[in-house]
């Protein structure tokens, strides 16, 4: 059985606005929770996940990993510019 995803009320609240079948920017991810509950959920085609702490972006990667989920790509931000994907 697949492990799904919780939300906390703040995350819920911006999953509910998602629009279904966008594809989804979250600029400064942090665990990563956003885009792996909505790509579990089939709401999203595809996600980035960006952050500029590397610690947070390994964090997101290994949220998708633990539940399963693929089409993130993970981006390392600078105050310059957006990484390639990773």
């Amino acid at each position: 059985m697949e492990r799904r995803l919780q939300l906390q009320p703040r995350l819920q609240l911006l999953a509910d606005m998602t629009p279904a079948g966008c594809r989804l920017a979250d600029i400064g991810t942090d665990h990563g929770y956003l885009p792996v509950w909505l790509l579990q959920r089939e709401r999203i085609q595809s996600a980035i996940a960006a952050d500029i702490g590397a610690e947070p972006l390994a964090h997101a990667r290994r949220t998708a990993e633990e539940y399963g989920v693929e089409g993130i790509s993970f981006r390392l931000l600078s105050l310059i510019h957006i990484s390639e994907p990773t």
